[in-house]
């Protein structure tokens, strides 16, 4: 039995360290259009689109990576519109198949809250995290959206990116 146990320990030792040896994600930094403030992105997503609204004095980058995911960035520019939870979940209503699962507030260091929710959307069939904040007249929105339900892994992983949100 003792020796059971010691091979089983044993194991236990070899796949940790092997868990440890697993490949990092590798991540490269997003700045805004004007190179006011950056993101760390993991490199597996890669702009597909970039897109300029000038009526609206708006900036859209789209990514995608290999796994299904897609993530938008939408960069307003001086925009007077106070950003709040209220305004996130009025977004959210606007199309009656998104439906808000949960909401969230990420708030960073410098002071910045990032207002942010967990919904679906009926119509598509597609799951997304949404997130906007407010940083002088900057108006930032970041989408990310996928077929299947997020994990709680992925949530995790990419509640991470949007605090590495950093003013410069």
């Amino acid at each position: 039995m003792r020796k059971a146990k010691g091979w089983f320990l044993i194991l236990m030792i070899f796949l940790l360290i092997l868990s440890g040896c697993s490949k990092k994600e590798e991540f490269g930094t997003f700045k805004g259009q004007e190179g006011d403030w950056t993101l760390s992105i993991p490199t597996s997503f890669e702009i597909i689109k970039e897109e300029r609204i000038e009526e609206q004095d708006m900036f859209i980058t789209s990514f995608q990576d290999d796994k299904g995911k897609s993530f938008s960035i939408t960069e307003t520019l001086n925009s007077d519109r106070e950003i709040n939870e209220e305004v996130l979940l009025a977004e959210l209503a606007v199309d009656e198949y998104v439906h808000v699962l949960r909401k969230e507030e990420i708030k960073l260091n410098d002071g910045t809250i990032i207002y942010g929710a967990l919904a679906e959307d009926e119509s598509i069939e597609y799951n997304l995290l949404y997130y906007k904040l407010k940083k002088d007249s900057k108006e930032l929105t970041f989408i990310i959206y996928q077929k299947q339900p997020f994990s709680l892994e992925d949530e995790a992983q990419l509640k991470a990116m949007i605090s590495t949100f950093k003013a410069s």
